[in-house]
C-alpha cells in the first residue's frame, strides 16, 4: 500500500490520472493537456502501471498501426474515488 501511496502522491502523476479517467488516452495526448514532455510522460506512466492504477489498450489506427492507448480499469477507478472522497473529508474536517 505505501508503494500505491507514494506513487499517487505526485502532482504530475494526479493530472495524468485526472487526464485518463476522462477517457482512454494516448502519451502525445497527454503531453499536450498537460503542457509536459512525452518523455516525462512515459515515465510517470510506466510507474502508474507498475502499480496497476492504469492499464495499456492496444488499438489499430485509421491508419492500420498499432496504437498504444491507457485506461484506468473498473478496480482502481473505485479505489481512486474512494481516496477523492476521503481527502475531501479530511479537507472539510479541517475547516
Amino acid at each position: 500500500m505505501e508503494k500505491i501511496l507514494k506513487t499517487l502522491a505526485s502532482g504530475n502523476r494526479l493530472r495524468i490520472i485526472d487526464h485518463i479517467s476522462r477517457g482512454i488516452s494516448d502519451p502525445n495526448e497527454i503531453a499536450q493537456a498537460l503542457k509536459r514532455s512525452r518523455t516525462t510522460i512515459e515515465q510517470h506512466l510506466k510507474l502508474l502501471l507498475a502499480e496497476k492504477i492504469i492499464q495499456k489498450v492496444e488499438s489499430i489506427s485509421a491508419g492500420g498501426q498499432v496504437q498504444i492507448l491507457y485506461k484506468i480499469p473498473d478496480n482502481s477507478n473505485k479505489f481512486l474515488n474512494e481516496i477523492r472522497d476521503l481527502c475531501r473529508n479530511f479537507i472539510h474536517t479541517r475547516e
